[in-house]
């Protein structure tokens, strides 16, 4: 207690008063790019913990790394495997353990690779595999071949078809005896958190039978008992909660699963005693076990969660909260904390959720305030705020330590991370606010979290700027076309014509608009309305644009076309194109890069000075 009062003492003596944006942290870009790993696909076979580990150091690999008490940590491929699939573009579930092998999708090839005894050998030789499940020597995996997908059986190295005529298909799960194949498909226009079937496929007599699902029903996630039973997950409650044939194992106004934007992802594992859950409480994630039909929270201090296995009485999972990284943990009684994704500091800001009046009633988020014990800001001025909106659109912010955030709170910025209408972690309903209206809510909604701020005092009027990835660049370039109250605005790999997406991404979000915006040739004329590049005369503030030359998701012209038409139009504008990267940046220099140049772009157009030295970033027309 005496340390810390000395500590407290020191800083309100000594804080320096200095311009909002201005100071100095310890938080770097690069820092950040070299430091920050990402984790994925946890699993736990026989008391060892596996994960996938994302390296921007080494260009954006992904390793395969597991940890035992005797080990300790242990990478377990070589240099030249990264284990990655791009299935629908967005990949998942990469990685399968079982009877004592582990089985990886490479990311040069797509293919299926095993790893037993310490050698490495492939399996597959075409098309693109993801999300796998094994009965003994014989897996089941997605296939994506020539644009179709199904699911196939791969048994003594031929490869055959037992699932197909839809467009989609995923979590291909074998009953513990063998005997049965659940797995979930559905078909354009619908996306996963619209409307999915989950069937059961008799292996033996080739029967199926559909199970749950439908147009308007999202079901995700089927899980087989050790005794046989099929668990599932339905929103059909308004929330994706636990289900078998027999009714809801646990009902709760909170979401047990994610959007299925990638393959595998789970939040829910068996106990031998239980089911471990992950749940999501308006945005908020938490961990707890069911047993007999109650949720009793487990006390881990974490408020994101994003992914979990189980086994006996043991939980691995990947989770985090504002003052602790996210990570890998261990629990099995006790926590451990068995790896960090970023070394943690002591510039943490601690968010504040929010909920303010928007035009379909509230909406949500989590406002992050200025935070660095050296520096406060001058008594005559409020911060600059930085408004952030989610890609998806179907997605949400969790509170948690991010370095990506407190990159801007430890220089003086507010922040603040808006789960508008549409966001997930709150209900289907909720989720449905976008239905028709994306380009609308989530602009409504992100032009009324900042004027909130503003209100609450937390804000300079003067000073808000925006940004956003994929969906969320698009929000953010909606917003400075459609609204006036922003001074910058940052876009990376951002939308800027919807008539241009809908004829040119890739097959998994091929008709997504249809039900954000509208059918399309038979609506073009909001197509036209709602695509920021054809608004450009309307947008008066900078705007610094960032994107992959090998993004398939929304391709590289989206960007150029916007940056062209701000260019001409005499907006202060800057665009940074990547070379090898896809949707969303993965090498460590491209990252800090990215960090820099936007930083570097606010302060030349909101006029405040930097404390560091950041390569300096061509904007046209300042």
């Amino acid at each position: 207690m005496r340390a810390f009062f000395i500590s407290f003492l020191s800083t309100a003596l000594f804080a320096i008063e200095a311009p909002y944006g201005s100071w100095k942290s310890p938080i770097g870009a690069e820092s950040i790019a070299q430091g920050e790993i990402s984790f994925s696909d946890v699993k736990l076979v026989d008391g060892r913990v596996y994960w996938l580990e994302l390296r921007p150091a080494e260009q954006g690999r992904i390793a395969l790394v597991s940890w035992s008490k005797e080990e300790g940590e242990v990478e377990l491929l070589p240099k030249e495997y990264s284990v990655r699939n791009r299935v629908h573009e967005y990949g998942g579930g990469s990685l399968l353990i079982a009877g004592g092998v582990i089985y990886f999708v490479n990311d040069h090839d797509q293919q299926v690779y095993c790893l037993e005894e310490g050698v490495v050998r492939k399996i597959t030789e075409k098309g693109r595999y993801a999300d796998g499940c094994a009965s003994g020597k014989t897996l089941f995996y997605v296939l994506e071949l020539n644009g179709d997908n199904s699911i196939v059986k791969i048994e003594n190295g031929q490869v055959e078809t037992i699932a197909s005529g839809h467009d989609f298909y995923s979590n291909p799960r074998v009953s513990p005896d063998g005997r049965y194949l659940s797995y979930i498909c559905w078909d354009h226009p619908n996306m996963s958190w619209d409307g999915t079937e989950l069937w059961i496929l008799d292996l033996v007599s080739q029967e199926k039978r559909l199970v749950a699902g439908n147009k308007a029903e999202s079901v995700v996630d089927p899980q087989w008992s050790a005794d046989g039973e099929l668990y599932f997950i339905s929103d059909r409650s308004n929330w994706w909660n636990i289900y078998t044939e027999k009714g809801p194992v646990c009902p709760m106004e909170a979401e047990c699963a994610y959007p299925q934007w990638v393959f595998g992802w789970t939040l829910m594992g068996f106990l031998h005693d239980g089911i471990a859950c992950g749940r999501i409480t308006n945005g908020v994630g938490g961990v707890g076990i069911i047993r007999h039909g109650e949720f009793e929270e487990l006390d881990l201090g974490l408020t994101f969660i994003d992914g979990l296995a189980a086994e006996g009485d043991k939980v691995a999972l990947i989770g985090g909260s504002p003052s602790k990284p996210v990570s890998i943990i261990l629990y099995d009684g006790e926590t451990k904390v068995i790896k960090g994704s970023a070394e943690s500091c002591d510039f943490v800001s601690t968010p504040i959720a929010i909920e303010f009046p928007t035009t379909l009633g509230a909406a949500h988020g989590f406002y992050y305030p200025p935070a660095n014990p050296n520096f406060t800001g001058l008594s005559n001025e409020k911060p600059p705020l930085l408004v952030q909106s989610h890609g998806g659109p179907t997605w949400h912010y969790s509170p948690t330590y991010a370095p990506n955030i407190l990159y801007w709170t430890s220089r003086g910025f507010g922040v603040v991370s808006v789960n508008y209408g549409g966001s997930t972690g709150y209900g289907r309903e909720y989720r449905e606010r976008l239905k028709g209206n994306w380009g609308i809510v989530d602009v409504d909604d992100c032009t009324n979290a900042a004027l909130y701020c503003v209100e609450m005092g937390w804000a300079d009027p003067n000073r808000l700027t925006i940004e956003g990835g994929s969906a969320g660049g698009y929000t953010t370039l909606a917003v400075l076309a459609y609204r006036n109250i922003f001074k910058a605005g940052a876009d990376h790999f951002g939308v800027s014509d919807l008539e241009a997406l809908t004829n040119h991404t890739h097959k998994f979000e091929a008709r997504y608009l249809d039900g954000l915006v509208g059918l399309y040739p038979e609506e073009k004329q909001t197509y036209m309305d709602r695509s920021p590049i054809h608004s450009v005369e309307t947008i008066q503030c900078p705007i610094i644009i960032f994107q992959g030359d090998e993004d398939a998701i929304v391709p590289p012209a989206q960007s150029t076309v916007m940056y062209e038409s701000l260019k001409a139009r005499g907006i202060p504008t800057a665009y940074l194109l990547f070379e090898g990267e896809q949707h969303g940046f993965r090498k460590a220099e491209n990252i800090k890069r990215s960090l820099e140049a936007q930083l570097y772009f606010f302060s030349k157009v909101l006029k405040f000075d930097l404390n560091e030295d950041i390569n300096p970033v061509l904007i046209d027309n300042l």
